[in-house]
């Protein structure tokens, strides 16, 4: 797979595309004929391509968003997916790894669950539905599960982590977690 690739095969008429080899628990979700597109991709593939990107210019060929709208739906998506990926699917923990030495140990751990092909070859889905005025996006993952808390805010104003679920509350109409804990479904007003 590649960025060309997967956007050459979520052109228009498309409605769904799933990566050959990507597995785990993600349920499929209700169809709207002709108001929605779904990809499945594997955590490597999410890891390695702007998944974000090329999906949300996928809808864009669907939809009329204006650049602003375009951009804010990439930076939650973007995020969305980062967060199935590294704390959904290879379940590394949302400490943060303020120092050299963090950071490169937090490397390792993701290259080598990447490497593995129950963690790495797990599902991550996307699915958008639309109206003339209304997006949302399900972004669900293959992992254990996350019960997110009331406080959004990020931990510190120096700290290296922690703001994925502040970023989704300040950039989406809308966020609204899965009871599983697997998944959060953005909105959009158009």
């Amino acid at each position: 797979m590649s960025e060309l690739s997967l956007a050459e095969a979520l052109r228009p008429p498309a409605v769904f595309c799933a990566e050959a080899g990507a597995g785990g628990k993600v349920p499929a979700p209700r169809r709207n004929a002709g108001h929605s597109l779904g990809l499945v991709v594997t955590a490597r593939s999410a890891f390695m391509y702007p998944i974000a990107k090329v999906f949300v210019a996928a809808l864009a060929q669907r939809l009329p968003l204006c650049p602003g709208q375009k951009d804010q739906i990439h930076i939650a998506l973007h995020e969305a997916v980062g967060n199935a990926v590294l704390h959904g699917n290879l379940g590394v923990g949302s400490d943060p790894f303020d120092s050299p030495a963090g950071l490169a140990a937090m490397r390792h751990m993701i290259d080598s669950r990447l490497a593995s092909d129950c963690l790495g070859l797990s599902g991550i889905r996307l699915d958008a539905g639309w109206t003339a005025t209304f997006l949302t996006i399900a972004v669900r993952d293959s992992g254990r599960g996350f019960q997110p808390t009331h406080d959004q805010r990020p931990s510190g104003e120096t700290s290296c982590s922690g703001r994925g679920l502040f970023i989704l509350h300040a950039l989406c109409d809308r966020v609204r977690h899965f009871a599983s804990g697997t998944g959060v479904m953005l909105a959009f007003v158009l």
